[in-house]
């Protein structure tokens, strides 16, 4: 059933012919009674740089949903793009490539390349953002999330389609081809609140011929949204998955703070130091005085850390409520989909954070490691929330998980008058905006270390060379996604940067040229690192060479000579914009 209302007339003052994109219209998907026709009243605000030039739009729309809508949607049309590359968002691409892709669509009828190929068709991953994944996509159509660019080959305009989050519900992209025009829809999905509710799109649209220009005034636009939470900048934080995995125990913590004063300004013990992970609750034999250990870090002028995956819990549910953790379509406790190849086999449950019984148990035991002493917590898995419908719907998915990490900080302050520091993994980055002062923008870049029986296994050593490199390539790539859109929202940090320890096995070569790749980002505004390397394993020669690769890091824009190589130049398209 469709209702016929015109949703041109909505726009008639906008739909000016010379215009590069245009709306389409607004719609509302419900699965029982169709598609609903939408008019809105749409604003728009002209975005300039600091000398004055118009470099876009924020276009915002608020239309009205009805309790038990599924979806509510923004069409655009970017009409005769050329032959450009589309570049979209998300962990890797949110959708893989189908072989039956190109017989539907010939590759020479494609509005791109490569980039456009490789993000059409298929399945959804899952666990990615912003959703459970595993949807099937029309072998035509590409998703993307966050933004979505499309860079002329020729050396014309770049086009770009940011979402600005409004922090109301669950946001995704989608985009396909009609003939000479693209047409880029903004979903947002309609879980939680059952009862009638405003629903706001915010989307900015910017089309200039540099794309580090559109991608920079958009990341200024994420930033407006930041509050009073600072970003991290210039921390070298060590933490210890890589370097020894979940076997970690105290000792290895203290050879750590003792090899890495001077070198480290935090150290973050990894997942390992709990009885199961995600229990919150520690292994006392492993860790004997966490606290402790805690005050020995601040003594070596270190800031501690912990790790923590306040949504999800291994091994079952335990002896907590059923009723606190998501249920399934058959009213099971639902698993949670993990994204690690080596995680499939884990037995691991996700929380329901609606429920306010979970959120105060939780918290607390949050609470007790501030207690401790622990000052930065680095919170994993954090897209668990989005992945399964929630009990309570007085609320959306997106509310309620805001509302957990701000009820933290806020019995932190009441209670012990402090303020602490939260690093997102795995989260939803446009969803998390104004919540964490530093964001992981990489996928993990090494397997952690397999142990020394292992190591001197000739076969297994070069499996898991190749599977690091692997990795760590696709660390370098994930992070130069998000780099630029993403920099004035978060103090974005790198994950594990391998140089000298040859526990964790890396082509050393390709690992060299990669280490200056990361090199290069510091040029695009990261400062932040995690280092992957044990610097007890590494012993004084090493300790050098890290401090050297340091040094060589926070100089920032200088030219830099790594090794007699010079380091590779950003190409134009992506150098930082002089007049943004």
């Amino acid at each position: 059933m469709v209702e016929q209302n015109n949703p041109s007339d909505a726009y008639e003052t906008q739909s000016n012919p010379e215009r590069w994109v245009m709306p389409v219209g607004a719609f509302i998907i419900d699965s029982a009674a169709g598609i609903r026709v939408t008019n809105i009243n749409p604003t728009l605000r002209s975005v300039l740089t600091k000398e004055g030039q118009q470099i876009g739009q924020v276009f915002e729309a608020t239309i009205e949903a009805n309790s038990g809508e599924e979806q509510a949607l923004l069409e655009f049309r970017i009409s005769n793009p050329g032959k450009c590359d589309v570049l979209t968002s998300g962990w890797q691409s949110w959708s893989t490539s189908v072989a039956a892709a190109p017989a539907i669509l010939p590759a020479e009828k494609l509005i791109g390349r490569k980039l456009y190929k490789k993000s059409l068709g298929g399945k959804t991953v899952p666990y990615f953002e912003p959703g459970p994944g595993g949807e099937k996509i029309p072998p035509d159509e590409g998703r993307s999330y966050g933004w979505v660019g499309f860079r002329d080959l020729k050396g014309g305009d770049n086009t770009v389609l940011g979402v600005i989050p409004s922090f109301d519900s669950l946001e995704d992209i989608r985009y396909r081809q009609e003939g000479d025009q693209i047409i880029v829809s903004v979903r947002k999905n309609l879980e939680g609140v059952n009862s009638q509710r405003p629903v706001t799109f915010k989307v900015f649209l910017g089309h200039v011929d540099r794309y580090a220009d559109l991608m920079m005034v958009f990341s200024g636009e994420l930033s407006r949204l930041r509050g009073n939470v600072p970003l991290m900048k210039d921390r070298v934080i060590g933490f210890s998955w890589a370097a020894y995995g979940p076997a970690v125990t105290q000792k290895d913590i203290q050879q750590e703070i003792k090899a890495g004063g001077g070198i480290y300004d935090t150290y973050v013990i990894d997942d390992g130091w709990e009885t199961v992970s995600g229990s919150l609750t520690v292994d006392q034999d492993k860790f004997p005085d966490l606290g402790g250990l805690a005050q020995q870090m601040k003594q070596a002028g270190i800031k501690p850390g912990i790790w923590v995956a306040p949504f999800k819990r291994k091994g079952g549910t335990g002896n907590l409520p059923r009723e606190w953790f998501m249920q399934d379509e058959h009213g099971k406790p639902m698993k949670t989909p993990l994204p690690q190849p080596l995680k499939l086999l884990e037995n691991s449950f996700q929380f329901d954070v609606s429920v306010p019984e979970f959120r105060a148990y939780s918290i607390d035991k949050l609470l007790d490691l501030a207690k401790m002493g622990f000052e930065v917590f680095k919170a994993d898995f954090l897209a668990a929330p989005f992945t399964g419908e929630l009990r309570n719907k007085d609320k959306t998915s997106v509310q309620y998980y805001r509302q957990y990490f701000e009820e933290f900080r806020q019995r932190v302050r009441d209670e012990l008058g402090k303020e602490i520091e939260i690093i997102g993994c795995g989260a939803s980055v446009m969803e998390s905006v104004g919540l964490f002062e530093g964001m992981r923008i990489s996928p993990d870049s090494a397997l952690q270390n397999l142990g020394n029986f292992i190591n001197q296994m000739p076969l297994s050593r070069l499996w898991a060379s190749r599977t690091n490199t692997d990795m760590y390539k696709g660390a370098t790539s994930v992070s130069a996604h998000r780099v630029l859109p993403c920099q004035g929202a978060y103090g974005l940090i790198l994950d594990g940067i391998h140089i000298v320890d040859n526990e964790i096995p890396l082509d050393s070569n390709k690992k060299r040229r990669l280490n200056q790749s990361m090199q290069a980002f510091n040029r695009l505004g990261i400062g932040n690192i995690f280092v992957g390397d044990s610097l007890a394993r590494a012993g004084e020669q090493g300790k050098q060479v890290w401090r050297d690769f340091i040094s060589i890091i926070k100089r920032g824009n200088e030219e830099l000579v790594v090794d007699g190589d010079r380091l590779p130049e950003i190409p134009e398209r992506f150098a930082p914009p002089k007049a943004a």
